[in-house]
Protein backbone atom coordinates (compact mmCIF):
# COMPACT_ATOMS: atom_id res chain seq x y z
CA UNK A 1 0.00 0.00 0.00
CA UNK A 2 3.15 2.44 0.54
CA UNK A 3 2.83 5.02 -2.56
CA UNK A 4 5.96 8.17 -2.95
CA UNK A 5 4.88 11.18 -3.45
CA UNK A 6 6.44 14.75 -4.03
CA UNK A 7 6.17 16.77 -0.53
CA UNK A 8 6.96 20.52 0.00
CA UNK A 9 9.04 19.62 2.51
CA UNK A 10 10.92 16.68 0.66
CA UNK A 11 11.33 15.90 -2.85
CA UNK A 12 9.78 12.34 -2.41
CA UNK A 13 8.87 10.12 0.86
CA UNK A 14 7.26 6.78 1.48
CA UNK A 15 3.44 7.56 2.73
CA UNK A 16 2.20 4.29 4.94
CA UNK A 17 -1.29 4.48 4.12
CA UNK A 18 -3.17 2.77 6.89
CA UNK A 19 0.00 -0.09 6.97
CA UNK A 20 0.88 -0.24 10.89
CA UNK A 21 3.52 2.38 10.17
CA UNK A 22 4.02 5.61 11.27
CA UNK A 23 5.21 8.30 9.93
CA UNK A 24 7.37 10.57 11.83
CA UNK A 25 7.52 13.47 9.60
CA UNK A 26 3.71 14.28 8.75
CA UNK A 27 2.26 16.43 6.19
CA UNK A 28 -0.44 18.67 6.04
CA UNK A 29 -1.72 15.94 3.20
CA UNK A 30 -1.39 12.85 5.39
CA UNK A 31 -4.72 13.30 6.89
CA UNK A 32 -6.30 13.34 3.56
CA UNK A 33 -4.39 10.50 2.40
CA UNK A 34 -5.18 8.27 5.22
CA UNK A 35 -9.10 8.70 4.39
CA UNK A 36 -8.77 7.90 0.83
CA UNK A 37 -6.58 5.02 1.81
CA UNK A 38 -9.45 3.45 4.30
CA UNK A 39 -11.57 4.14 1.84
CA UNK A 40 -10.13 2.26 -0.71
CA UNK A 41 -9.77 -0.73 1.33
CA UNK A 42 -11.83 -4.16 0.65
CA UNK A 43 -13.34 -6.36 1.54
CA UNK A 44 -15.93 -3.88 4.04
CA UNK A 45 -17.63 -5.76 6.80
CA UNK A 46 -20.99 -3.43 7.31
CA UNK A 47 -22.23 -3.24 10.67
CA UNK A 48 -25.89 -3.10 11.02
CA UNK A 49 -26.10 -0.93 13.83
CA UNK A 50 -25.32 2.62 14.70
CA UNK A 51 -24.22 2.28 18.65
CA UNK A 52 -21.13 0.42 19.43
CA UNK A 53 -21.31 0.66 23.20
CA UNK A 54 -20.66 -2.78 24.63
CA UNK A 55 -19.47 -4.03 21.34
CA UNK A 56 -16.19 -6.07 21.07
CA UNK A 57 -14.69 -6.20 17.92
CA UNK A 58 -11.84 -7.70 16.35
CA UNK A 59 -9.53 -6.33 13.22
CA UNK A 60 -10.82 -4.99 9.74
CA UNK A 61 -12.63 -2.55 8.09
CA UNK A 62 -16.21 -1.72 8.80
CA UNK A 63 -18.65 0.43 7.09
CA UNK A 64 -21.40 1.48 8.91
CA UNK A 65 -24.75 2.24 6.37
CA UNK A 66 -26.31 4.51 9.32
CA UNK A 67 -26.99 7.97 8.79
CA UNK A 68 -24.82 8.47 11.93
CA UNK A 69 -22.43 6.56 14.18
CA UNK A 70 -22.66 6.66 17.73
CA UNK A 71 -20.70 5.45 20.86
CA UNK A 72 -23.23 6.40 23.42
CA UNK A 73 -22.84 7.73 26.25
CA UNK A 74 -20.54 6.07 28.89
CA UNK A 75 -20.72 3.38 26.59
CA UNK A 76 -17.27 1.42 25.98
CA UNK A 77 -16.01 -0.32 22.34
CA UNK A 78 -13.41 -2.71 23.01
CA UNK A 79 -11.25 -3.09 20.31
CA UNK A 80 -9.30 -7.13 20.18
CA UNK A 81 -6.04 -6.93 18.33
CA UNK A 82 -5.92 -10.87 19.03
CA UNK A 83 -2.33 -10.58 19.78
CA UNK A 84 -0.83 -8.90 17.15
CA UNK A 85 -0.31 -5.18 17.02
CA UNK A 86 -0.05 -4.88 13.52
CA UNK A 87 -4.01 -4.88 13.52
CA UNK A 88 -5.95 -2.48 12.45
CA UNK A 89 -9.20 -1.39 12.85
CA UNK A 90 -10.93 0.95 10.41
CA UNK A 91 -14.10 2.45 10.50
CA UNK A 92 -15.50 4.34 7.49
CA UNK A 93 -19.12 6.42 8.70
CA UNK A 94 -20.99 7.66 5.76
CA UNK A 95 -22.06 10.84 7.34
CA UNK A 96 -21.03 11.90 11.51
CA UNK A 97 -19.32 10.20 13.90
CA UNK A 98 -20.85 11.22 17.48
CA UNK A 99 -18.80 9.98 20.61
CA UNK A 100 -21.44 10.46 23.72
CA UNK A 101 -19.62 11.83 26.89
CA UNK A 102 -17.65 9.49 29.18
CA UNK A 103 -17.22 6.94 26.32
CA UNK A 104 -14.47 4.68 25.73
CA UNK A 105 -12.70 3.28 23.18
CA UNK A 106 -10.83 0.18 24.64
CA UNK A 107 -7.74 -1.68 23.15
CA UNK A 108 -6.75 -5.35 24.23
CA UNK A 109 -4.74 -8.19 22.73
CA UNK A 110 -2.00 -5.95 21.17
CA UNK A 111 -4.59 -3.47 19.56
CA UNK A 112 -2.44 0.16 19.16
CA UNK A 113 -4.09 3.56 18.75
CA UNK A 114 -2.00 4.19 15.91
CA UNK A 115 -3.71 1.14 13.51
CA UNK A 116 -7.13 2.51 14.92
CA UNK A 117 -8.74 4.61 11.98
CA UNK A 118 -12.42 6.67 12.46
CA UNK A 119 -13.00 7.79 9.30
CA UNK A 120 -16.15 9.94 8.61
CA UNK A 121 -18.00 11.60 5.64
CA UNK A 122 -18.74 14.96 7.36
CA UNK A 123 -18.19 15.69 10.79
CA UNK A 124 -16.49 14.23 14.16
CA UNK A 125 -18.41 15.61 17.35
CA UNK A 126 -16.53 13.85 20.68
CA UNK A 127 -18.57 15.05 23.79
CA UNK A 128 -16.50 15.71 27.19
CA UNK A 129 -14.84 13.21 29.41
CA UNK A 130 -14.34 10.58 26.46
CA UNK A 131 -10.91 8.34 27.18
CA UNK A 132 -10.32 7.50 23.11
CA UNK A 133 -7.20 5.62 21.53
CA UNK A 134 -7.26 6.15 17.79
CA UNK A 135 -6.98 8.51 14.79
CA UNK A 136 -10.08 10.38 14.00
CA UNK A 137 -10.48 11.79 10.30
CA UNK A 138 -13.45 14.00 9.23
CA UNK A 139 -14.30 15.32 5.53
CA UNK A 140 -15.43 18.52 7.15
CA UNK A 141 -15.49 19.48 10.72
CA UNK A 142 -14.09 17.88 13.98
CA UNK A 143 -15.64 19.38 17.76
CA UNK A 144 -14.12 18.46 20.90
CA UNK A 145 -16.04 18.78 24.46
CA UNK A 146 -14.05 19.20 27.28
CA UNK A 147 -11.58 16.81 29.17
CA UNK A 148 -11.22 14.71 26.33
CA UNK A 149 -8.31 12.22 26.07
CA UNK A 150 -7.16 10.41 22.48
CA UNK A 151 -3.89 8.06 22.07
CA UNK A 152 -4.07 9.91 18.40
CA UNK A 153 -4.81 12.20 16.19
CA UNK A 154 -7.45 14.56 15.19
CA UNK A 155 -7.68 16.02 11.46
CA UNK A 156 -10.17 17.87 10.04
CA UNK A 157 -9.93 17.86 6.05
CA UNK A 158 -11.88 20.72 4.68
CA UNK A 159 -12.74 22.28 8.13
CA UNK A 160 -11.76 23.12 11.82
CA UNK A 161 -11.01 21.12 14.28
CA UNK A 162 -12.18 22.49 17.89
CA UNK A 163 -10.62 21.77 20.86
CA UNK A 164 -11.37 22.62 24.55
CA UNK A 165 -9.24 21.78 27.19
CA UNK A 166 -8.66 18.53 25.90
CA UNK A 167 -5.45 15.76 26.31
CA UNK A 168 -3.71 14.45 22.85
CA UNK A 169 -1.14 12.04 23.26
CA UNK A 170 1.10 11.59 19.82
CA UNK A 171 1.64 8.07 18.78
CA UNK A 172 4.85 8.93 17.03
CA UNK A 173 7.32 5.64 16.83
CA UNK A 174 5.03 3.43 18.30
CA UNK A 175 4.10 1.17 16.07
Amino acid sequence: LDQTRSSARKTTKKVPQLSGEVDETETPQKGLDDFDSGLSIVPKTALLYSDYAGKTLTKGVYTIPTLAGIISAGGILTLDGGGNSKNQFIFIFNTTLTVGAGAIINLINGAVPCNVYFLAGTAITINANAILAGNFIAQTSISVADAVQNKGTLCAINGATTLINDALIAQCGTC
